[in-house]
């Protein structure tokens, strides 16, 4: 977007209601946030003047912009990650420092998002700092948009998401997506390419084993059976001319 960022300095905030900055450059002095507030960013930053120089989040806060300063997530704050206005795009709020004191995640995602197994969203980030962690992290949550936008389990419920706090980031991870579309061998861990062969080899061995030491202990049954009848007929044959010489 080629127009020009829209600058605007506000001394004093005292917000509860719907608030958006657009493509905007913000200066904020005293900010005071209530559950009621709904704090949405498009492609915006946020520079925080204030005396801790810290942005506190009482309400909701979703889209995609940068706080310069910090940026924190108190007792009842929510972060949204819907990203309905745009497809293909998800909350994604950095800030210098981050810190979560609580509060809840709700995830859900536009109608045009294309998820596979693997796919990881860092929503919210921090230059130097993220600590601390949400006391609840939902997927499908009452606040999703239902017509124009689909939750994270409702595009595809075979996905096994996670959230995942790193030193830097808050994210989501999208883990066994195979579902029922595709090939079902393809979901097979370790790979079915690498199974078949061994199970295959496993099979040889025990029939090569087995069936041989079987067949070599049938030749010495075998070879015993006759190594007897052999001498049973000597013994008779022995016995009959012992008869007959003594008959003489």
């Amino acid at each position: 977007d080629s127009a020009p960022m829209i600058q605007s300095c506000i001394q004093d905030l005292h917000h509860s209601g719907l608030m958006q900055f657009t493509h905007s450059n913000v200066s904020l002095g005293g900010i005071e946030t209530t559950s009621d507030s709904v704090f949405t960013l498009s492609g915006s930053s946020v520079q925080v003047t204030n005396e801790n120089r810290r942005f506190p989040s009482r309400g909701s806060l979703g889209g995609s912009g940068n706080f310069v300063g910090s940026l924190s997530n108190l007792d009842g704050g929510v972060v949204m990650a819907n990203g309905e206005s745009v497809p293909n795009s998800i909350t994604q709020v950095s800030a210098g420092g981050v810190s979560l004191e609580g509060g809840r995640a709700c995830v859900c995602f536009a109608a045009g998002v294309e998820l596979e197994e693997g796919d990881r969203f860092d929503l919210v980030t921090a230059q130097l700092q993220l600590i601390g962690e949400y006391d609840d992290v939902e997927f499908d949550c009452l606040e999703c948009p239902k017509r124009n936008a689909k939750s994270l389990e409702g595009i595809r419920e075979e996905c096994s998401p996670a959230a995942e706090y790193g030193g830097r980031s808050f994210s989501v991870l999208l883990a066994s997506c195979g579902g029922g579309e595709g090939n079902h061998l393809d979901t097979i861990s370790p790979p079915w390419y690498v199974i078949l062969p061994v199970t295959l080899g496993i099979i040889a061995f025990i029939v090569v084993f087995f069936g041989g030491a079987l067949l070599l202990e049938r030749k010495h049954r075998a070879k015993k059976i006759k190594t007897r009848a052999v001498r049973k007929n000597e013994i008779r044959k022995k016995k009959f001319k012992e008869s007959l010489a003594g008959s003489s």
